[in-house]
């Protein structure tokens, strides 16, 4: 309420203490122009004198006055130099008449006070001036010797120093002013541009509106504070406008400067990125060298590695090769003992004829080839064999006595006797003929019982072999339908053929394949030393018809069926067959292991499946039967029923046809 009340007092005090500040100004500035007028200026009408201007610090016009309020103080006067600056005119030359003094543009009415000259001190009204003590008249020069300039810019340059302006009369009272309030930046108008008209000097006011003097009036405040914004707005009258020459010089030294400064930052960066560089140099050298001494370290590592390996190496060769010494030895030494052993079983195995590489006596491999239609002929085969021993009729048999083959084996001068072939036109050979001219033939020999009538004469110091089909002794003499002669039997493959005597075919032989009948023949020999070394001959009801397979020579087969045996087809027994496991008797346990090792082969055509034995006439005794006959008590049936005949293989094959 009472900051209310004082609102209306403040708006009024203001614009007096403002037309103070600037007479003040005004005044300053006609003494700059005018020295001789400075001594002699002073307020019009309030009867205050402006001392001359001396330099008060500003620490001095500042002091005892508050943080606050100093503050204050600051901020107005900045805002009243911006506006100033912003309000001054060009430059003008002083006239030769005296210049009116430009107030500051009014606005609105207010009721400042109005500024006249006095050389008096004025008195001091409290409350508000007078109507007219407002009004600002234009003032006229009074003689051309007193010139005024017009006020245009406070900054002006002053080459001599001015005289001070005095304090004619102190100030001895104020308006009391209950606190100083600073006018609101909101309420600052902005400066005109366009000068004002000159201001006429101030009538003296009438007394009569001169309101009562205050009775206790406030203490004025010191005289700095007076004149602290005073000497704020007031340019320093040192300070000058720097000519052009200066401003170029100036220029040129800043670009200098710069150039220098910029020259300076350049060489400060190429010294820095040279460090930088030569830093970096260094640790690449040191990167290198930690680089180069790992790589020397990596080298002596590998070097010492290498060693080792090599070191390592040499061992393993020096011990592989003596490994290799020593299985050399045990290979020399198992080859020595192989030969000592098949020394020793030669020397204790039995007589068997032909080549050690016939067919007849050659070990067949585990990995020996099979042919493809093994496995359906071999089931083929084991269902014919079931059918006759479920039928109890054509069960296999060894055929020891009868259609079997006696051998006589004859000294070297054994009396010879001649054969005689009675073969049709179509087996007419001269050459077979000539080759039983003389054949040491004992009397009394006695071929099988039996159609076939087979009997073989061995001489073993001749090497020589004869072999008869359907013989016969008649009161003439011997006779034949057929067969072969051998002049080289050790030596020869078991099969007739052109080599086996001089003018000799491969249809020569008492089977029907051209098989020699000694050779897959059970000897007596065999059976005495408990070993079979050479492959077994068989003879089968149903030998496919039109085709033979090698090393036959030729067939009687007559099967047209696509799964029978060709005749001269070579079987064996699986040889991963355990047939210790399978409790065999001994002498179908001889047969199976000579199947395993060197196989069977189909020589001839019969009524059933059958073995050869040989026969035992020559030795006048039955070795088969009986008790401790090696049949051993049972029948040549019962020996082939225990046979593995499920376990056949047969091997590929190399099929002629008969045609």
């Amino acid at each position: 309420m009472l900051r209310a009340l004082r609102l209306p007092a403040v708006r009024m005090t203001l614009p007096c203490f403002g037309a103070v500040l600037l007479s003040a100004v005004v005044l300053t500035l006609g003494a700059s122009a005018d020295p001789s007028r400075a001594a002699a200026s002073s307020l019009p009408a309030t009867g205050l004198s402006v001392p001359a201007a001396q330099p008060v610090p500003k620490r001095r016009a500042s002091h005892g006055k508050s943080a606050p309020a100093r503050g204050a103080a600051c901020a107005a006067a900045a805002r009243r130099e911006k506006a100033r600056k912003a309000c001054a005119p060009k430059k003008r030359k002083p006239s030769a008449t005296k210049p009116s003094v430009a107030a500051k543009p009014v606005v609105a009415p207010s009721s400042s006070p109005s500024v006249a000259p006095s050389s008096a001190p004025a008195p001091v009204f409290v409350g508000p001036p007078p109507t007219d003590a407002l009004v600002v008249e234009p003032v006229e020069p009074t003689t051309p010797s007193e010139p005024v300039a017009p006020v245009e810019e406070p900054r002006l340059p002053v080459e001599e120093p001015k005289p001070p302006i005095e304090l004619k009369a102190p100030i001895e009272s104020t308006p009391p002013v209950e606190e100083p309030v600073q006018p609101p930046v909101e309420e600052a108008k902005p400066p005109v541009e366009e000068p004002a008209p000159p201001v006429e000097e101030p009538k003296p006011p009438v007394e009569e509106s001169t309101p009562p003097p205050v009775e206790e009036p406030a203490p004025a405040p010191p005289v700095e504070e007076l004149t602290s914004p005073i000497e704020e707005l007031i340019p320093p009258i040192e300070e000058s406008k720097p000519s052009a020459e200066e401003k170029a010089d100036e220029e040129k030294a800043r670009e200098t400067k710069a150039q220098e400064e910029k020259l300076e930052e350049e060489r400060a960066a190429a010294l820095k990125a040279e460090e930088a560089k030569a830093q970096e140099e260094k640790a690449e050298e040191v990167k290198a060298e930690e680089v180069e001494a790992e790589e020397e370290k990596a080298l002596e590592e590998r070097a010492e590695e290498i060693k080792t390996e090599e070191e390592k190496a040499g061992e393993e060769k020096a011990r592989a090769e003596k490994a290799t010494e020593e299985k050399a030895k045990e290979v020399k030494a198992e080859e020595e003992k192989a030969k000592e052993v098949k020394a020793k079983e030669e020397s204790a195995a039995p007589f068997r004829f032909f080549s050690p590489t016939s067919f007849w006596n050659e070990e067949l491999s585990a990995n020996a080839p099979l042919d493809p239609s093994s496995a359906a002929v071999v089931t083929a085969f084991d269902q014919e064999i079931a059918a006759a021993e479920a039928a109890k009729k054509g069960l296999p048999n060894i055929n020891t006595t009868a259609w079997s083959v006696p051998v006589y084996t004859v000294p070297a001068d054994q009396p010879t006797v001649k054969v005689r072939l009675t073969a049709s036109k179509v087996y007419v050979s001269p050459a077979l003929q000539s080759a039983w001219e003389a054949v040491p033939l004992p009397a009394g020999a006695q071929p099988a019982v039996g159609t076939d009538k087979v009997l073989v004469v061995w001489q073993p110091s001749t090497n020589k072999l004869w072999e008869f089909w359907q013989l016969e002794e008649t009161p003439t003499g011997w006779q034949a339908t057929w067969g072969g002669a051998m002049q080289n039997v050790s030596a020869d493959s078991g099969a007739y053929g052109p080599e086996d005597w001089p003018g000799a075919k491969s249809s020569w032989g008492a089977a029907a394949t051209s098989l020699s009948m000694a050779g897959g023949l059970i000897t007596l020999e065999d059976l005495e030393k408990g070993q079979i070394n050479h492959a077994l001959a068989i003879s089968i009801p149903t030998p496919r018809g039109g085709v033979y397979a090698s090393p036959a020579e030729r067939s009687d087969g007559w099967s047209t069926e696509p799964l029978s045996i060709p005749e001269g087809a070579h079987l064996r027994l699986d040889p991963g067959l355990d047939l210790a496991s399978l409790h065999l008797p001994k002498l179908t346990l001889m047969m199976a292991e000579a199947a395993q090792r060197y196989g069977i082969f189909v020589v001839n055509q019969s009524a059933n499946v059958a073995m050869y034995g040989q026969d035992p006439i020559p030795t006048g005794t039955e070795p088969y039967t009986g008790a401790h006959g090696y049949y051993e008590g049972k029948s040549a049936q019962q020996i082939l029923e225990a046979f593995p005949w499920s376990h056949l293989q047969l091997l590929k094959m190399e099929l002629h046809s008969t045609s």
